[in-house]
């Protein structure tokens, strides 16, 4: 196994990246985002990993909780953001960088998932929209539902728009201020 520069095996030290991962995150991560983050940029047995996790929840450093869609996630408690505060410089310093560059990838990933949605969706049988928004910054900038017919056409209108969800945008801005010249 090729290793990833320092090499954890103390139960604390391992707690404590746990603990810097949920602290530079601005949301809660889920088991399998803190064990990606945490494995690709320390070298800690995923067993390890799992056992201090669950170490964090039971020492109340951490919050487990579940989504409305179902999900497990967990973030710092009150005590967990005191510890770390205290603790943070145990973390090398190079993995405390790499694991906020990992942090802050997954951040931006997911406001781009968020930026541009679209889906198929049934009409009748064997017919098919497709319902398209693009936002930013949480503000709704468009928000469409247009009639496709078969699936094949609506999976190539999702797949266009998906791709080129910026220009149809402009096109239709555009349209609109020609129209306010009149």
């Amino acid at each position: 196994m090729q290793t990833r520069g320092y090499v954890f095996t103390d139960p604390a030290d391992i707690r404590f990246v746990i603990l810097l991962t949920l602290s530079v995150s601005t949301k809660p991560l889920t088991d399998s985002e803190i064990t990606e983050i945490i494995l690709n940029n320390a070298s800690i047995n995923f067993f390890d990993l799992e056992e201090q996790l669950s170490a964090l929840v039971s020492m109340e450093e951490i919050l487990k909780q579940t989504t409305v869609d179902g999900q497990t996630v967990f973030e710092l408690s009150d005590n967990g953001k005191t510890t770390i505060a205290f603790f943070y410089k145990k973390v090398p310093f190079s993995v405390r960088e790499k694991i906020k560059q990992s942090v802050m990838s997954l951040l931006e990933k997911e406001q781009l998932k968020r930026q541009v949605t679209a889906e198929i969706v049934p009409v009748n049988f064997d017919e098919y929209a497709i319902s398209c928004s693009l936002n930013d910054a949480g503000v709704e900038l468009l928000s469409f539902t247009m009639y496709a017919g078969s699936r094949e056409t609506a999976q190539k209108m999702l797949t266009h728009y998906n791709k080129n969800s910026d220009s149809i945008y402009k096109c239709l801005f555009e349209s609109f201020l020609e129209g306010l010249k009149d």
